[in-house]
């Protein structure tokens, strides 16, 4: 195994005041959450939670990175908010149970308690740049 390649999202490495309604910092590509500071048992809204599960997770990969020193190449891809086909969305319900289901509100005026999704992706994008990642000729970490 030479790279592993770990879908994460943007919110690893965005101010988790940007979904709490507070003034958010300037940050810059080295930018951690402390994990020390993160919410543990109660979050404002699902969209917090979320978020700090994604932090953690970084934070997590970044620490056994750095204490393991594995022997392989660990990349990380942070999409925005993802859509696309789901092919696991085979009725209604199920269209609105997934990520779509927040845009498609937004068209449909229905107000999103953690905020509008103002940037997003669409799946096959996210899926290419995971393959991408893989090729020996992208440079890693």
């Amino acid at each position: 195994m030479k790279r592993v390649v770990i879908t994460s999202s943007v919110v690893a490495v965005t101010p988790l005041a940007a979904y709490m309604g507070k003034n958010v910092v300037i940050t810059t590509p080295k930018y951690r959450f402390p994990t020390d500071q993160l919410p543990r048992n109660e979050f404002p809204n699902y969209f917090v939670a979320y978020a700090v599960s994604k932090i953690l997770a970084f934070n997590t990969t970044l620490d056994f990175i750095e204490k393991e020193r594995p022997r392989f190449e660990v990349i990380n891809v942070m999409p925005s908010f993802v859509i696309g086909k789901n092919d696991l969305a085979t009725n209604p319900k199920a269209v609105n149970s997934s990520s779509n289901a927040l845009a498609l509100n937004a068209l449909l005026g229905v107000q999103n308690p953690a905020g509008t999704v103002g940037i997003s992706v669409h799946v096959d994008d996210v899926a290419k740049v995971h393959v991408s990642a893989l090729d020996p000729k992208i440079n890693g970490p």
